[in-house]
């Protein structure tokens, strides 16, 4: 409120007493996202709570009711009379109290007020130019959200602004390989890896853009040398056992296999994989035996079902 009083949650979400749910929520999207209020984002936590506190309480229907009822005892001179009926969109200029009518809520931090012409919503913050390890925070919230255009972006901002950093490079190969680009995946994975070759994603990940571009040779080496970093790390055991397999190799598929089996038992997908390459071996009795555990572990899978069949059939 004015005078030093707190705001109410209309007035932190800067929409109209008769806004409807929508709009509610295009601007709280807009304020805390876009303008970049959330704490992960660089905003601050007390204006991220505010807007949090506002956004539950209006989202509500009930909650909402009583608040209304509690701002018209608190704030007699407020009109709280008006019913929700509304349907228009509502945004309250915060620099002279216009209310502006739109259409819809895209594009909200674009608007301008149709009195002032001042912005209606804070501007998009970008990271500073300077600022890579900002830049890094935001691709990472953004990589966890699902946003890999976004994140690609910030990534791209962190190596540029510090190319010497082996974890920016690898984690703009993650979003790239996110994204199916994997020649520029490769690219990112190896800066990373001759940055720091002795850290153990950088060469796991590289075998996947390996394995996934079908250079099995390439890939059972970053495998292997990821390995010897952590020799019992059962997806990396897995992946070596089916490169291996792609290359017809399969005692030392078996070997790898059996491995990871005894760090992980109840894998489904070490035990179909080893019943898949004692098939390829023309081993059917122990493929036999490798799927019904695989069935043991997952009774409706139909890659083991399938294969079960086609070996109760011969």
């Amino acid at each position: 409120m004015k005078n030093g009083q707190q705001k109410t949650h209309y007035e932190v979400l800067q929409v109209d007493r008769m806004a409807g749910l929508a709009v509610i929520r295009g601007a709280y999207r807009a304020l805390l996202k876009n303008a970049r209020n959330h704490p992960d984002l660089g905003g601050s936590q007390a204006r991220a709570q505010a807007i949090n506190e506002a956004f539950s309480v209006l989202s509500d229907p009930t909650a909402r009711r009583d608040y209304d009822r509690q701002l018209e005892m608190t704030h007699p001179a407020l009109d709280f009379q008006a019913p929700l009926v509304r349907t228009e969109y509502i945004l309250i200029c915060p620099s002279c109290r216009k209310r502006n009518h739109v259409d819809d809520d895209r594009g909200l931090e674009r608007m301008l007020c149709g009195a002032c012409k001042a912005q209606l919503l804070p501007p998009r913050r970008m990271p500073m130019e300077t600022d890579h390890s900002r830049a890094f925070r935001v691709g990472i919230y953004l990589f966890d959200k699902g946003m890999m255009g976004r994140s690609l972006r910030e990534f791209e901002a962190a190596v540029r602004l510090k190319p010497n950093n082996a974890k920016y490079h690898y984690w703009l190969g993650r979003c790239q390989y996110q994204m199916h680009r994997y020649e520029n995946s490769r690219k990112s994975f190896l800066s990373a890896v001759a940055l720091n070759p002795r850290r153990f994603h950088f060469h796991f990940w590289l075998g996947q853009i390996n394995y996934a571009l079908k250079e099995f040779a390439d890939a059972i080496r970053n495998f292997t040398t990821a390995l010897k970093v952590r020799p019992r790390h059962s997806p990396t055991l897995l992946r070596l056992a089916s490169c291996y397999f792609h290359v017809r190799d399969y005692a030392r598929s078996v070997r790898l296999l059996e491995k990871a089996i005894l760090r992980e038992p109840a894998r489904l997908q070490l035990y179909t994989l080893l019943g898949v390459v004692y098939l390829a071996s023309k081993d059917h009795g122990a493929a036999l035996r490798a799927f019904r555990h695989a069935e043991k572990i997952s009774p409706k899978d139909t890659f083991t079902q399938r294969y079960l069949n086609i070996l109760g059939e011969e």
